[in-house]
């Protein structure tokens, strides 16, 4: 196999790893058991995370009774834990400040707040500089064809804890940045550890192939996922109920699920860049034909023509409500070929034109 650290070559757009793995319940608790151990025995701060979630026990009585029975929400919350105490005690060794909750919560308004994956990236490097070094850094290159994101970081001097930290943080940023443009990011992964090193990374639990033995750790996609627009919302980052890619991001979604996004970014998409997305956009972008998303959407009940009505009437209400949007601004915004289409719509709507019902909303009436 010819090495792609080298050719240059682009990387293909997507793969059977990563954003396409469905784990199951002995996944999961393969998870939770090589963090816990490997907390007990490198750091021993497994006790503090098992009692935090209402475990009495001592980890091997944990591993050996409480773990096989553990609900699985559960299982995502205390895998989070764990990551995050083994995360903190390897940055407390290297001398690295430790992460806080509000760091999260700005990464995630960084990666929401951005039209496309590399405006992310950007926004990201400006990130990491400014919380002085607590998620270390990143730089985005090119070789060729293929973007190569780059990490760096203070690391403790135990390796096996620092590979495990590195490798958990490597792909939860692989899964967190393929969720948010709703497809793969990539297949390959350069890490700055030796081939020794392998035994400690389950196959199963990463969505990239690993390359060891290289002068950095990195992240390698096809340069086209650049423009990949971000098509998730603070408001499904808030439903995320742990950052641990195998663990949730990475998951299959229900058709409802699929509906309450696709509406989402419907939304999202008129209102920040007032365009109003096709079926055939919104297939494309989730990496389906638009006879399956048709399909999926129809199965939970919903219609990709009604629902693009409606968010496109909520997003003109808002705008109408602004006395000082012009009402050719307005008919621009909904992306509207021009003003006499907006004025058709706002009478299908209500049965009013857009000027009366402008001033309907300012003396205080609400939506028909």
């Amino acid at each position: 196999m010819p090495d792609r650290r080298k050719t240059g070559a682009p990387l293909p757009e997507s793969s059977s790893a990563g954003h396409a793995i469905r784990p199951g319940r002995s996944t999961h608790e393969r998870i939770v058991r090589r963090l816990l151990t490997i907390c007990e025995r490198t750091q021993n701060c497994a006790g503090p995370v098992l009692r935090r979630h209402g475990y009495q026990s001592d980890v091997e009585h944990f591993l050996t009774h409480d773990l096989p029975t553990m609900p699985e929400e559960r299982l995502w919350l205390v895998s989070s834990s764990l990551s995050v105490a083994l995360s903190n005690a390897e940055g407390r060794a290297a001398g690295r400040a430790p992460f806080r909750n509000s760091d999260w919560r700005v990464l995630f308004y960084c990666l929401f707040g951005s039209r496309t994956l590399q405006e992310a990236l950007f926004r990201f490097e400006d990130l990491f500089e400014a919380v002085d070094g607590r998620f270390g850094s990143i730089a985005l290159s090119m070789r060729g064809g293929t973007a190569v994101l780059a990490f760096s970081g203070l690391r403790s001097p135990d390796r096996e804890a620092a590979f495990v930290v590195s490798l958990d943080g490597m792909a939860m940023y692989h899964s967190l940045l393929s969720w948010a443009i709703g497809q793969p990011l990539g297949n390959l992964a350069e890490f700055d550890f030796p081939e020794s090193m392998r035994e400690l990374a389950d196959p199963e639990l990463l969505p990239f192939e690993l390359i060891l033995g290289c002068d950095h750790a990195a992240l390698l996609f096809n340069s086209a996922l650049l423009q990949a627009p971000i098509v998730r919302s603070v408001e499904d980052g808030d439903r995320l109920p742990s950052l641990n890619p195998a663990m949730q991001m990475a998951r299959g979604e229900a058709g409802d699920d699929l509906t309450a996004r696709v509406r989402r970014m419907l939304h999202s998409r008129l209102r920040r860049q007032q365009v109003l997305l096709s079926l055939e956009d919104c297939a494309t972008i989730h990496g389906m034909s638009t006879a399956t998303m048709r399909r999926r959407l129809r199965n939970s009940g919903a219609s990709f023509r009604v629902m693009r009505d409606e968010v496109r009437r909520a997003v003109a209400v808002d705008l109408l409500s602004d006395p000082n949007v012009s009402i050719e601004d307005v008919a621009a915004r909904l992306d509207f070929c021009d003003s006499d289409a907006l004025r058709l719509a706002t009478r299908k709507w209500v049965g009013l034109s857009p000027s009366d019902y402008r001033q309907f909303l300012l003396q205080g009436g609400g939506a028909s």
